[in-house]
């Protein structure tokens, strides 16, 4: 019997079980997976390992995002070594990847060396795997993993490009001076000497692969074991120079400031540095015209992921037989992002195998030959050793201006007594995996609910109050004698209603519901004689409301805010607001801010869709779309709101508000947070621009982690104006689902969480909430200070609500303003007619409306939600059928 177990935020002390005299207890061996691959492997994974091996259960560890993944780099030593050492105390059997497990991690002798079983193991065909994929693992005299999958990474290229810049493809490179060339001639600059076409682009983790390639040899010396890095090499120093010379003459930097990789004609660049993903999607674009090629040096790089065994285990032999099993599965090979099998027996699988949502198209036929070629021509990760540390060397040389030989000495010194600090933790308090809990056994009559807690980070920081606050319930609740907290991660909401009875989701899931899977809550509010609507703040409960009922039980609002910067205002001599301001002093100061015309814009919005637009509008004196009526009402040709968009827009082509087309399909602004005067900022978990409150949580290892620093910039509501005040949120909400006979407890345990704010990172829903001791605790007193000024702003008759993202009551709200940002962005990009813009847009909407509103309801007994959304793009297209690109017609 196989059970899932979840790792809880804080230490439980371990039972004895009373264990029958005629019953045999199984033995135990666990392996360790990141909360995100839940639902990755099938369930049946295991069930051949344990009929192989009767007597033998696999449980399954769920262990946050798997430092072994995602935990290298050089950070911290001390810091790098804890994480892992949590990590190997997590489960018998560990997930590695080669980008976060390296020689720090093996001296301090946290993880088994496998040679011994591996050389012993007369049933292993190691001739099976790829080499560089078999020695991915492998130094130090030790074998410290078996691979599962893999990846290569490779240059792609537009032919037609390197042509017209009389570029030789990169087949024929051979030094970096062949690589420069290329990138100086393929590079586009404007008049400025900003770039205007990346003639290079890669993720920047590949540069040491690339550098390595060209040199044609480790940086370690390999003549004492273990190994120590080797520096001193004339050939690095040259290849170092070159390259930080392109970095310094700004020739890696994104046209415009820009993010993100592309390729091709028009998209972007030329020359594109990546993984085989790349291949595949210019296979599933079409675009036969782009070809791949190795790195120069006849190289290709090298991604790998493996199983490895804890040096704490108790099962070596057993845990080492689980490693070997899960090579030889499909399913395993391929739930990763590196999508190629380690073993040449399965590069055949097939979906059916044990495909997963990583596995892209199949390449074409010339891409995958470069691919298949690299995997023979592989720079394994263990030859790599010490290549991260060219990172260091490079930062030294570029921003502290060093020459490469001092660089590299000073980076060698580094690294030689980051390995002394491993090797002092070898030896030490003896590594313990930790035993599984089994969960505790119902009363008679009790029942259990399954609750879903939706969330953007892993591990979730608080998941140890979420799980006391849940046995709490447990304990207090006549019916419920637990509660299966589980921490998810982007599933849909089909999903979270077949597996949980109840669920938490930090955005508004009713607009675009398919309401025939959630619970009306109306009932049971109903009857609830502890709630009262006057202590929600704003408009709250309508958000969640649709078709005259109401889907959600609200926990939190994410309220958008604006932070500044106060060093920036300092400069130019602007005084800082005192938690709200008005238009007028908003804009003067914009307008001090920006004192050189060159100078970017001093006010950047981050995150989705047209909010902080509208805000803006209000706080000019218009109303372009009025949510606080059902349907929203439209006034884009009013003439006030008219002029409130005219200078709002101006704003923006005057260079004092930074802004991305809106009409293109979903935005995201993610500017450099304390990089620019003044920026948005959404008080809550989910949300761009957004960080955790807290500055440390305990983990789920029962230790303090460490969260990012917290942001200390003075918050300040968006301007006021004389007309209206705007204010813009998210909500985080409580469901329940319509498959669960359990929708009475659910209730109940929905209502205690919203008695604590201390779990959610936002302003409670509750009025009554946000001066609790426990709210001031865990946000401290400056951001309950601003949930305060929020309420009171909610309560005053000018104020108007903006839902953020895809807010509103119906579907149909999801296109109620795309001609509307359309009309904003002709006005911007083309200096179109204001007037007959926004005059179109509003006939077009209004045309839409009517159009959606014969849209009957949903019949839940067909459950085909997908037809009935597609009635809405039908609208949509019919009234602008140019619109239909935007909704995939």
């Amino acid at each position: 019997m196989r059970r899932l177990i979840l790792i809880l935020g804080f230490l439980i002390p371990i039972l004895a079980l009373a264990v029958r005299p005629t019953e045999a207890q199984n033995e135990v061996v666990t392996i360790s997976m990141p909360d995100y691959m839940r639902d990755l492997f099938n369930e049946e994974l295991f069930d051949q390992f344990e009929a192989e091996h009767p007597g033998v259960d696999v449980e399954i560890v769920y262990n946050g995002n798997n430092a072994m993944m995602f935990g290298g780099g050089l950070q911290d030593i001390d810091d790098y070594l804890n994480s892992m050492r949590s990590a190997v105390e997590a489960a018998d059997v560990l997930l590695l990847d080669s980008n976060g497990v390296g020689p720090e991690l093996t001296r301090a002798g946290y993880l088994l060396d496998l040679a011994p079983l591996v050389n012993a193991d007369t049933t292993l065909n190691s001739a099976d795997f790829y080499e560089a994929v078999w020695q991915a693992f492998q130094w130090d005299g030790g074998v410290w993993a078996l691979p599962v999958s893999a990846d290569v990474t490779l240059l792609f290229y537009d032919p037609a490009a390197l042509d017209a810049a009389g570029v030789p493809y990169p087949e024929t490179w051979q030094s970096i001076a062949d690589v420069d060339y290329a990138i100086r001639a393929l590079t586009q600059l404007n008049d400025d000497g900003s770039v205007a076409v990346s003639g290079f682009q890669s993720y920047g983790e590949e540069i040491g692969m690339l550098l390595i390639s060209l040199l044609g040899q480790g940086l370690y010396d390999d003549s004492v074991i273990p190994s120590i890095p080797n520096f001193d090499n004339p050939q690095l120093e040259e290849v170092l120079n070159t390259w930080a010379q392109l970095q310094k003459d700004g020739l890696f930097e994104q046209p415009n400031g820009g993010e993100g990789i592309s390729i091709g004609p028009g998209q972007g660049g030329p020359l594109v540095m990546g993984q085989s993903w790349m291949g595949q999607q210019m296979t599933a674009e079409g675009d036969s015209q782009l070809k791949a090629a190795l790195l120069p040096g006849g190289h290709s790089g090298l991604t790998v992921s493996g199983y490895g065994v804890s040096s704490g285990t108790t099962h070596p032999e057993l845990a080492y037989e689980l490693v070997k099993y899960l090579t030889m599965q499909p399913a395993a090979a391929q739930a990763f992002v590196n999508p190629i099998p380690a073993r040449r027996s399965l590069a055949n699988a097939s979906a059916e195998d044990g495909g997963t949502m990583f596995r892209g198209p199949e390449l074409s036929p010339e891409i995958r030959a470069v691919v298949d070629q690299g995997l023979e021509n592989a720079i394994s990760p263990s030859e790599a050793r010490f290549v991260p540390y060219l990172a260091n060397v490079l930062q030294q040389m570029t921003e502290d201006n060093v020459d490469a030989r001092t660089a590299l000495d000073a980076v060698e010194a580094e690294a030689l007594t980051r390995l002394e600090t491993a090797s002092e933790r070898s030896g030490g308090d003896p590594i313990v995996v930790a035993t599984p809990v089994p969960a505790s056994a119902l009363a008679p009559g009790e029942i259990e609910l399954d609750f879903g807690v939706g969330t953007t980070m892993s591990p979730m920081p608080n998941e140890a109050a979420w799980n006391a606050a849940a046995q709490d319930f447990a304990d207090s609740d006549p019916e419920v004698g637990r509660v299966n907290l589980e921490p998810t991660f982007g599933g849909s909401l089909e999903e979270m209603t077949e597996q949980y009875d109840c669920f938490y989701t930090p955005s508004n899931q009713v607009p675009s519901a398919n309401l025939s899977l959630l619970r009306s809550l109306d009932p049971l509010l109903a009857s609830d004689m502890a709630f009262s609507p006057n202590d929600l703040v704003g408009n709250v409960l309508s958000q969640l409301q649709r078709d005259g009922q109401t889907w959600a039980i609200p926990l939190v609002i994410e309220p958008v805010v604006m932070r500044v910067d106060p060093d920036l205002f300092a400069q130019a001599g602007v005084t800082i607001p005192n938690g709200t301001w008005n238009v007028d002093e908003f804009e003067s100061a914009l307008r001090a801010l920006k004192y050189n015309p060159d100078d970017p814009a001093p006010f950047a919005p981050q995150g989705f869709d047209n909010s902080y637009l509208l805000a803006l509008i209000a706080a000019y004196g218009g109303l372009p779309v009025d949510y606080r009526t059902t349907p929203p009402t439209l006034n884009y040709t009013d003439p006030n709101t008219v002029e409130a968009i005219r200078q709002v827009l101006n704003l923006v082509k005057d260079g004092y508000v930074e802004y991305q087309n809106l009409s293109g399909g979903t935005v995201i602004m993610m500017g450099e947070e304390n990089s620019v005067p003044i920026y948005t900022y959404t008080l809550g978990e989910f949300g761009f621009g957004s960080v955790m409150i807290a500055t440390a949580s305990i983990g789920s290892d029962g230790e303090e982690v460490a969260m990012p620093p917290k942001n200390t910039d003075p918050m300040v509501t968006f301007p006021q104006g004389t007309t209206y005040t705007a204010l813009t949120y998210s909500v985080g909400a409580g469901y329940i689902s319509a498959h669960t006979e359990k929708a009475e407890a659910c209730y109940r345990f929905l209502s205690s969480l919203s008695q604590r704010p201390d779990l959610l990172t936002g302003m409670p829903a509750k009025r009554s909430m946000i001066n609790s001791p426990d709210l001031i605790a865990a946000q401290g007193e400056e951001v309950v200070a601003v949930y305060n000024a929020l309420d009171q702003l909610m309560q005053q008759p000018n104020t108007v609500l903006f839902p953020t993202g895809l807010g509103g009551d119906t579907p149909a709200d999801i296109f109620l303003t795309y001609w509307l940002n359309r009309a904003f962005d002709r006005y911007i990009n083309e200096d179109a007619d204001l007037d007959v813009e926004l005059a179109e847009a509003q006939t077009m909407t209004q045309a839409f409306q009517q159009c959606a509103a014969a849209i009957p309801p949903l019949d839940p007994t067909t459950g085909d939600y997908a037809g009935y959304y597609e009635q809405y793009i039908n609208c949509a297209t019919q009234v602008d059928p140019s619109a239909s690109e935007m909704f995939g017609q």
